[in-house]
C-alpha cells in the first residue's frame, strides 16, 4: 500500500515483521488527551505482561499525528 511505518526512534520498520502475529492492532492516541494518557500506559504494560509469557502474537501500531 506504499505505506511507510517507523520505530519509536523515527528509522524505518519493515512491515513484514507483522505477518507473524495473529492480531494486529491499530492505536489512534495523542499526547494532549487525558484518556488517552491513562489508557496509553495499561495498553503498555499488558503487552509487556504477554511477552513476558512468551505470548507474541499481538503487535500494536501506536498512531499519533
Amino acid at each position: 500500500y506504499g505505506l511507510q511505518l517507523s520505530d519509536k526512534t523515527g528509522k524505518p520498520f519493515d512491515a513484514q515483521q507483522l505477518t507473524s502475529s495473529d492480531v494486529i492492532a491499530f492505536y489512534f492516541s495523542a499526547h494532549w488527551c487525558p484518556p488517552c494518557r491513562q489508557f496509553t500506559p495499561l495498553l503498555k504494560k499488558f503487552q509487556e505482561t504477554l511477552l513476558s509469557h512468551g505470548e507474541k502474537s499481538l503487535k500494536i501500531i501506536f498512531v499519533s499525528s
